[in-house]
């Protein structure tokens, strides 16, 4: 705590304020006369009581490098505060009558603010607002941990000596109010009785940090834990510091801890029931739901099309564009099978036209690790444009996500829209059907086998529909992707 720390220097009331209004902790009064280091001390000591005295908190966390006796200021309500400055200000009413008690008032709010400002960010509006009236000042901004809690307080016993034996004996619970502020790195959980006074006479102080332990509801909670005890012909005091887990669930904070010295072990199970401020948990809001989304499709004999379950599921309306290259038509489909384990959909385009001349085959067997392959597909149009995108890779491995046997994993880049595209391997047989990206990794895509396709095909119709004629195996790429990507379609649904 620091009066002034150019104290050196000879200022005003009214600076002193501006000081203090700039973030720093003090319990104070101002002084409305000019008055060096010196005239302060002697301020002080000439001070002998105090009535309707006033008293100012300000925020800070600073220990005195100046000025070491002045760490409180009084000022008699005859001296008239600056009334521009913001500051807030207490009426305290409380007489003393000579300066000792004087003296042991300053020094028990000495002791108070340096623990209090050891601790970190938020004390200063605590000790100014009360911590019931802080909780409620800050309702809006607090962590859900931080308020008041009704706290349980459970100790056992085993020890003993020569005389009475090893004995066991505690679980009687006592109960006190607490804490828990939010601090610049954790949390502060302070009890409201230091000190548990039981019927033995044995003392409880426990001073307590919690560290959030990642993204859960687990702390790590750390402190010291002293007892006073007088049990079985010893006495003593022993000391240890905690260090456990403490679980914040529903508005219940629980944990235990164990420690001892060569007379006994002491094991206490502490639960804290928050009690202010408590929340009603708010409706949870449904994420609104896209009425028009898009996928990729590719062409099978008699107008069949194939795409994944997850680009149709839920669509009311199906359409396609891209037809022998005509965006400018949209024709619609119709679903007839599905298959939503493996993530596919079999379509039927509406109309009396065929699909003819397909230049690839479907290939029902595996392919192996390290074959290059290239996808076609249309994704992220509203930014990337409607044109058709090219990426190439190789198959990576023959299993896909968690080791699913029914999928490749692939090192072409794939993107939201290119879901139901085709995986040709290099002589531009289709062999997969694009599904899914790893959100967590570089270039990491899945595609289903066309084995599951096959299967899915024959349970509606003759697996003739699915194309065995590759005319494009002897072209380069760029000539297997100008034959191929007008029987790649554009698919929008809508519900």
């Amino acid at each position: 705590m620091e009066l002034c720390k150019n104290c050196k220097n000879r200022i005003s009331y009214s600076e002193f304020l501006e000081y203090l209004d700039s973030g720093r902790w003090a319990l104070s009064v101002g002084i409305d006369d000019i008055m060096t280091k010196e005239e302060h001390l002697s301020y002080i000591d000439s001070i002998t009581s105090f009535e309707d005295a006033i008293i100012e908190f300000v925020p800070d966390d600073t220990i005195p490098e100046l000025c070491e006796r002045i760490d409180v200021f009084i000022m008699p309500t005859n001296r008239e505060p600056d009334k521009s400055s913001n500051s807030k200000h207490i009426q305290f009413t409380k007489q003393t009558k000579n300066k000792k008690n004087l003296n042991k008032f300053l020094l028990l709010i000495i002791l108070s603010l340096f623990v209090l400002t050891s601790k970190g960010q938020r004390v200063g509006s605590i000790s100014k607002l009360g911590i019931k009236g802080y909780f409620e000042a800050n309702h809006e901004d607090l962590d859900e941990i931080e308020g008041i809690y009704d706290c349980s307080f459970i100790p056992y016993y085993i020890g003993g000596n020569l005389l009475f034996g090893q004995k066991t004996w505690g679980g009687q619970e006592f109960h006190t109010e607490a804490y828990i502020e939010k601090l610049i790195d954790g949390y502060w959980l302070e009890l409201q009785d230091k000190t548990i006074k039981m019927s033995s006479g044995t003392g409880y102080i426990m001073n307590l940090g919690l560290v959030p332990l990642g993204d859960t509801n687990v702390y790590r909670l750390t402190g010291k834990f002293e007892e006073s005890y007088n049990h079985f012909g010893n006495s003593g005091k022993v000391e240890f510091k905690i260090s456990t887990r403490a679980t914040f669930s529903q508005n219940v904070l629980s944990f235990r801890f164990k420690g001892g010295d060569s007379f006994h072990i002491i094991e206490v199970v502490v639960s804290l029931v928050k009690i202010f401020p408590t929340h009603k948990p708010k409706a949870k809001v449904a994420p609104s739901q896209p009425t028009n989304w898009t996928g990729t499709g590719f062409a099978l004999n008699n107008r069949y099309v194939v795409t994944n379950y997850h680009v149709v599921e839920n669509a009311k309306s199906i359409s396609l564009t891209g037809i022998n290259g005509n965006f400018g038509t949209k024709i619609s489909a119709t679903i007839v099978a599905k298959d939503q384990k493996n993530d596919l959909a079999l379509l039927k385009l509406n109309g009396n036209f065929n699909i003819t001349n397909i230049p690839y085959s479907v290939k029902s067997t595996t392919s192996d690790v390290g074959e290059e392959v290239f996808v076609l597909g249309y994704p992220l149009t509203s930014t990337m444009g409607n044109e058709i995108k090219l990426t190439t890779g190789v198959i990576s491995s023959k299993s896909g996500f968690q080791g699913d046997i029914s999928q490749y994993q692939i090192s072409a880049p794939i993107q939201p829209g290119n879901s139901g595209g085709p995986l040709f391997d290099s002589k531009g047989n289709i062999i997969g059907i694009v599904s899914a990206k790893h959100v967590g990794a570089e270039n990491v895509g899945y595609a289903i086998k066309t084995s599951y396709l096959k299967s899915l095909v024959e349970s509606v119709t003759s697996a003739s529909v699915l194309p065995q004629t590759n005319r494009v195996a002897n072209q380069n790429l760029s000539g297997k992707v100008k034959a191929v990507k007008n029987y790649v379609y554009y698919i929008t649904c809508s519900k």
